[in-house]
C-alpha cells in the first residue's frame, strides 16, 4: 500500500472549522424521551411545558384553622372575638386542601385560646392569608425548562410536580472507539518487550462520557488493512462519530487516512499543533471521523481539541471556553515556529502571584498530563516565553484548588510526593506543584518570589558543607 504523507498543516481551528463546515448541517442533533428519575445531566432537546399546575388545589401554607377572612372584620385585641369551631374554624396542617367556602388560615401560634366556644383571636386576617393558591408555584401550561439546558436534580423536583414522567432531551451521541497496533494489549495482559498497554480508550471513552457522550470501546485490531476495515465499517453502522486510535502518521503500518479516504472523504491530514500533529480529520458513511495520534498526551490534546466540539454539537451544544487566569512563568520555554504546542504546567499562587511552571514536554509522558494544573500555547509564531513572562494559562483544575497549592521550584526529592499525599490526605484540599529545575534554580526562584520553598542539595567545595554558602550568597 501506498504510504501517506500530510496533505496539510493548517492550523487547528482552520481543520475543526472545515470539518464543521462539510458535516454539521448533515449531523444535527437527535431526541428521546427518558424517564424524569433517569435524566440527570441530560440535555432537554425541546421547551419543556409544565402538564398540571403546583398546587392544583388552595393549600394551607400552615398548621392553623381556616377561616373566613369576613368573619374577622372589625376584630382587634380589645374585641377580640370566638369564632365557632366546625363552622366558622376548621384545623388544618400544612398542606392539606383548605375546606370549601373558607379563605385564609389563622396559625396556631395567633390563637389566643382553644375552648369548647371554638377559637378566639384577636386580629383580622386578609383574604388568601397563610394560603397557598392554585399554581402558586408552577401554573399548568407554563415553561420550566428551555431547550439544550442541562438538567439538576432541583429540575427533576420541579418536572415531577408539573406532572411530567418523561422529557425529551438529546439522544447520547454514540462514539466508536477503535484502537489499533500490533504492538497494543488489553490492560490485564502480561507486557512483552516492545508491548503497550492500551490505556488511550479508557481516556476517550471517560471524556466521552464527561461531556456528555456515550462510548463503545473495540476490540483491538492490528494493523492488517481488512481487519482494519472491518472494524470500521462495523462502527460506521451503529456510531455517530467514529474514532480511530493510532495509525494516524506516516510509518509502514499507517492506515488510518487511507481508509478515511476509501470509504468516506478525508479533510485534513495533519495540524499545526505539538503534540498531535498526524491527526486526521475526515468522514465515513457521513459520519465525523478521528484518526486520533497514539501517544497518550497527543491522544488527550487532540480529543480535547476536535472530538469535545463534535460531542458537543451532536447535543445542541457549543463547547465553552476553559477557565484561564494569567500566570508567571519560572523558567524559559523554548517551542519551534511553524507549530502552535501546548505546554502542560503546573500552577500555584505565591503572595499575589500565580506561578505556572512547566512539567515535561514528552507527547508519551502520560505523567505529566496527571500531574498538570492547566496549559499553557506558545502561538505558531512564537519561539517560547521568557522567564518571569505573563501568560494566560488554560485551568485543567478548579481556582479553588490552586489556592491551596504550595510551589516547590528546585532539586526534586521523593519526600515531595509523600509530603503532597499528606497534605491531600487532611481534607483533600492541599496540594503541591513541583517543578524540578536544578538546586540553583530552586534557589533564584525563592529569592525573585516565585516559590514557596525550593529543594536544594548543593556540595561547597571548598568547606565541604553543603547549602548554606550558596544561601547566603544568593
Amino acid at each position: 500500500m501506498e504510504r501517506q504523507i500530510y496533505l496539510e498543516n493548517k492550523a487547528w481551528q482552520e481543520g475543526l472549522a472545515l470539518m464543521m463546515e462539510k458535516l454539521a448541517e448533515r449531523c444535527v442533533p437527535k431526541n428521546e424521551f427518558v424517564d424524569v428519575r433517569s435524566a440527570l445531566h441530560r440535555i432537554t432537546g425541546s421547551i419543556v411545558r409544565a402538564r398540571r399546575s403546583s398546587p392544583h388545589f388552595a393549600a394551607s401554607a400552615m398548621d392553623g384553622y381556616a377561616i373566613r377572612a369576613k368573619d374577622t372584620h372589625g376584630i382587634s385585641e380589645r374585641e377580640p372575638r370566638w369564632l365557632e369551631l366546625g363552622n366558622q374554624a376548621i384545623q388544618v396542617d400544612t398542606g392539606d386542601p383548605v375546606p370549601e367556602g373558607m379563605d385564609a388560615v389563622v396559625m396556631l401560634e395567633d390563637v389566643l385560646e382553644l375552648g369548647e366556644r371554638g377559637i378566639l383571636i384577636q386580629a383580622p386576617v386578609v383574604p388568601w392569608n397563610h394560603v397557598r393558591p392554585v399554581g402558586e408555584d408552577i401554573v399548568e401550561g407554563e415553561v420550566l425548562l428551555p431547550i439544550h439546558h442541562r438538567i439538576r436534580p432541583q429540575d427533576q423536583g420541579a418536572l415531577l410536580a408539573a406532572g411530567i414522567l418523561d422529557v425529551e432531551v438529546r439522544c447520547k451521541p454514540r462514539v466508536g472507539i477503535l484502537p489499533t497496533g500490533d504492538e497494543i494489549c488489553p490492560p490485564e495482559a502480561v507486557l512483552q518487550v516492545g508491548e503497550i498497554v492500551d490505556s488511550n480508550s479508557t481516556v476517550l471513552a471517560s471524556l466521552v462520557e464527561e461531556w456528555g457522550g456515550s462510548a463503545t470501546i473495540w476490540p483491538i485490531t492490528p494493523d492488517q488493512p481488512e481487519k482494519l476495515e472491518n472494524a470500521i465499517l462495523e462502527m460506521a453502522a451503529s456510531q455517530d462519530i467514529l474514532v480511530i486510535i493510532a495509525g494516524s502518521s506516516q510509518g509502514r503500518d499507517d492506515y488510518t487516512s487511507h481508509m478515511v479516504q476509501k470509504h468516506g472523504t478525508l479533510y485534513l491530514h495533519g495540524v499545526a499543533i505539538k503534540p498531535g500533529k498526524p491527526v486526521v480529520l475526515g468522514e465515513i458513511q457521513g459520519k465525523p471521523t478521528f484518526g486520533i495520534p497514539g501517544y497518550p498526551v497527543s491522544t488527550y490534546l487532540t480529543a480535547h481539541l476536535f472530538l469535545e466540539p463534535w460531542v458537543y454539537h451532536l447535543q445542541g451544544l457549543s463547547k465553552g471556553l476553559p477557565a484561564r487566569l494569567d500566570a508567571v512563568i519560572s523558567k524559559k520555554v523554548f517551542s519551534s515556529l511553524g507549530s502552535e504546542e501546548f505546554v502542560r504546567v503546573k500552577v500555584g499562587k505565591v503572595g499575589e502571584r500565580w506561578v505556572a511552571a512547566p512539567l515535561s514536554r514528552g507527547a508519551g509522558v502520560t505523567m505529566s498530563l496527571v500531574r498538570a494544573d492547566g496549559m499553557i500555547r506558545v502561538p505558531r509564531l512564537q519561539e517560547g516565553f521568557h522567564e518571569g513572562e505573563t501568560v494566560p494559562v488554560d485551568l485543567l483544575r478548579p481556582v479553588s484548588e490552586l489556592e491551596e497549592t504550595l510551589v516547590c521550584i528546585g532539586s526534586h526529592d521523593l519526600t515531595l510526593d509523600v509530603l503532597s499525599s499528606h497534605m491531600k490526605s487532611r481534607d483533600g484540599r492541599g496540594a503541591l506543584a513541583s517543578a524540578h529545575v536544578g538546586s540553583l534554580a530552586g534557589i533564584l526562584s525563592l529569592r525573585k518570589g516565585e516559590a514557596h520553598f525550593a529543594g536544594i542539595h548543593l556540595l561547597d567545595p571548598e568547606t565541604g558543607e553543603y547549602n548554606r554558602s550558596y544561601l547566603q550568597r544568593f
